[in-house]
């Protein structure tokens, strides 16, 4: 093996008057460069001259083998001693380089070992600075690098230190292989920082259809903080699915973080018609677990969502514990069925919501029920139910409507109307429901002939109401009559006028009277106040048992608030009860039609009627004068 070895020399002395200096260079046998240095000094100013030889047959080429410059100096220090030294020696090279300015000393040395320009293997670089000049610049200072790659590693290193105390280093460190990876990392700095000291080291590892991940993270030498991850593949040919977890220790990050502790693990599963989902999450104290499933189904069939969640110490009550299940199926076009139920630790029964809506089905328009119940009481605590269908035909065009309100087992109301319309007859016909044997009837009929009206009241076995009837054959019989109705049965003409023309003769009749006017008008009030005090007992009614229902679920803040909502909603219905009623009284007194109805309405008629006669009286007088005059 052939060793070879350069060295290189540089040196110069200045004196007051002369300089001289020489460089001498030895390469390989024969091969040498010199350098010749030499300074004069008279009273026009200084000279230098520098003289090069070489004999490098390479060079010898494109340079001259004799050179020499010369310059005039004016300004130049009383003392200047410069040496560099090159040294080259298998791997290593070294290049020193000294400087002495009037006693000032400037001392660099630079060393790489390596194989340089190839990049695989390891490159080491240490530069080194000594100075002693008045100078901000650190009087020492060294920076060392140090580089290494390879097909399954790398490294780099880098430290930089100057006045023997104060430092920044700067590391990294990647190993892999087929199924690992190993990474480091690190940085330190003397600055005025928060933060002067990070540590970063991840882990990867994969086996089969496994993988996992490991991560952690150190500040200012303090307590780590490590994150761990895994995940398996578990997917199918017809299905895909992936199992994960993932464990946190916050350590030093606690404060920024506000959890100590956090360890999760769910998974996922995803075929052609199915989507289940998993959690299970814990930190600190708390927890939380829900899983999610969706089921697709063919069209003609709803497709299915499930929730369940637990939650423990979430919320800061004295229920730690909190339980929800929610059920959905759903076309997404023209039905909904949900049911949801909240189960608390400190409730003795689950509270449950469910519904059933339908859009555009058979002869169902809109056809919707949500109820409120809780499971240990076996009924229904709450039901709005609302229901409208067209049951028309091709002759006859019919509409229902059914509406249902029921609150927990002895308060209920409804109210149902039809609506029906042919070429012969249209009718409507509205009943509000106090309960099962207590309505309010409103119903109008509109035939070929009459238009009819009616306004009762039921209550048990009794009906009572109120029938305006107008009847007409459009060409020689009109009436009007009024009747008090019992049973659907007319017992009483509280009013009547009649106009009609026979054999060229117009008869008129009117009858009423103050008694019936006073009668209905006293049915009317007493329909008003008995359902008024029905409505008011119920709403006081369900007032106690929502109140009762709030102090059970105290505990639970949003249940408790929602318990208040339907109280304060009607308060403002009786609110709005008593001052319609109030009102209304008001009005129809000040109107004085009641007392113009009983009073002056039957002396108008009665007057009316004695007119008419006597015009009929006149002019049948007429007729018999003009057949006798013939």
């Amino acid at each position: 093996m052939t060793t070879v070895y350069e060295k290189m020399t540089v040196q110069e002395v200045l004196t007051e008057n002369e300089i001289e200096g020489a460089l001498r260079l030895i390469y390989e046998q024969n091969t040498n460069f010199s350098f010749t240095i030499s300074r004069k000094k008279d009273q026009q100013g200084e000279e230098l001259t520098i003289k090069a030889l070489q004999t490098h047959p390479s060079f010898l080429q494109y340079f001259p083998s004799a050179a020499e410059l010369s310059s005039k100096l004016k300004i130049l220090p009383r003392q200047l001693v410069v040496m560099m030294d090159y040294k080259k020696g298998n791997r290593t090279h070294i290049l020193r380089h000294i400087a002495l300015w009037d006693g000032k000393e400037i001392k660099v040395t630079g060393t790489y070992t390596g194989l340089f320009p190839k990049l695989p293997g390891g490159h080491d670089v240490q530069v080194e600075l000594f100075h002693t000049l008045s100078s901000p610049f650190p009087w020492h200072a060294r920076v060392n690098l140090y580089v290494k790659h390879s097909a399954r590693s790398h490294q780099d290193d880098l430290t930089v230190i100057w006045n023997e105390k104060d430092q920044v280093s700067v590391s990294s460190s990647l190993k892999f292989g087929r199924d690992r990876t190993n990474y480091r990392a690190s940085i330190a700095h003397p600055f005025n920082y928060t933060l002067k000291q990070l540590e970063v080291h991840s882990l990867s590892d994969r086996r089969g259809r496994k993988y996992s991940q490991q991560l952690q993270l150190t500040g200012n030498g303090g307590q780590p903080a490590d994150i761990q991850l895994t995940l398996e593949d578990k997917s199918k040919m017809d299905s895909t699915a992936w199992d994960g977890c993932m464990t946190l220790s916050s350590g030093q990050l606690q404060r920024l973080l506000g959890v100590e502790q956090l360890h999760a693990c769910g998974s996922l599963e995803q075929r052609s018609a199915l989507f289940n989902e998993y959690l299970d999450l814990s930190w600190d104290n708390k927890k939380f677990k829900h899983n999610l499933t969706f089921e697709r189904n063919r069209f003609l069939y709803p497709n299915k969502f499930q929730l369940e969640a637990v939650l423990e110490n979430i919320f800061l009550t004295s229920c730690t514990k909190q339980k929800i299940l929610g059920k959905v199926e759903t076309n997404y076009l023209s039905s909904l069925d949900y049911d949801m139920s909240f189960e608390f630790c400190d409730l003795p029964h689950v509270i449950v919501f469910s519904g059933k809506h339908q859009l555009n089905k058979d002869d169902i328009i809109l056809q919707s029920e949500s109820r409120f119940h809780l499971t240990d009481h076996g009924r229904d605590e709450g039901l709005i139910g609302i229901s409208l269908k067209n049951r028309s035909t091709a002759d006859v065009k019919n509409y229902s409507l059914e509406i249902e309100l029921r609150a927990f087992e002895d308060i209920w109301l409804g109210l149902t109307g039809t609506a029906a319309s042919s070429s012969v007859q249209s009718q409507i016909l509205v009943e509000g429901i106090v309960d099962q044997k207590e309505k309010v009837k409103i119903a109008a009929s509109k035939g070929k002939e009459c238009f009819q009206c009616y306004v009762g009241y039921l209550k048990g076995d009794l009906e009572e109401g109120m029938e305006v009837s107008a009847c007409t054959d459009g060409q020689q019989m009109a009436a009007v009559n009024t009747y008090l109705n019992i049973n659907g049965e007319r017992q009483e003409n509280m009013g009547q006028i009649t106009v009609a023309a026979v054999n060229g003769s117009l008869n008129f009749l009117a009858h009423g009277c103050g008694d019936p006017v006073l009668k209905a008008e006293y049915k009317l009030n007493e329909i008003g106040s008995l359902l008024k005090a029905t409505l008011m007992e119920k709403i006081k009614k369900f007032e106690g048992y929502m109140w009762r229902f709030r102090s059970s679920v105290q505990q639970v803040d949003f249940l408790s608030e929602a318990a208040g909502w339907p109280s304060i909603a009607l308060q403002k219905v009786a609110g709005f009860l008593h001052s319609v009623g109030r009102g209304a009284a008001q009005v129809w007194k000040q109107s004085g039609i009641g007392h113009i109805l009983r009073s002056k309405l039957p002396l108008y008629l009665d007057k009316i009627q004695d007119i008419v006669q006597q015009m009929q009286n006149e002019l049948q007088s007429k007729q018999n004068q003009a057949k006798q005059g013939e």
